[in-house]
């Protein structure tokens, strides 16, 4: 079980806690830091045998219920594939999705603004 620091993170209270990482956040795995070490060796010594409750309340994004059933999940390839959406009766197709970005492309990252 690694140890997680975050640095300059913006808390939030919607939905809960909430961490957001912004431009100068920084977040490190293992990090070389005395907290770390002390943090890791109390959960190797006696904080594993330990029952923690989630903090986590599953904040919604944008629009649509935030509880869900696991069997009624969907990757995006699955909703394609089953043409979610583009049926003929013009009848909406409404799902909520979740992912997370793993890589931005850095040397375009900006463009000139019309002025």
């Amino acid at each position: 079980s690694p140890v997680v620091a975050f640095k300059g993170v913006k808390v939030g209270d919607f939905g809960g806690r909430t961490l957001s990482l912004v431009s100068s956040s920084t977040m490190t795995f293992h990090p070389d830091i005395p907290e770390a070490h002390a943090l890791q060796g109390w959960y190797s010594s006696e904080g594993q045998s330990f029952n923690f409750k989630s903090q986590s309340t599953g904040g919604g994004g944008g629009g649509g219920p935030t509880n869900f059933r696991r069997e009624e999940m969907k990757t995006l390839q699955a909703v394609k594939d089953e043409n979610l959406g583009m049926n003929d009766e013009g009848k909406p197709d409404f799902f909520t999705s979740r992912a997370t970005v793993i890589h931005i492309k850095g040397d375009n990252i900006m463009y000139p603004a019309c002025g």
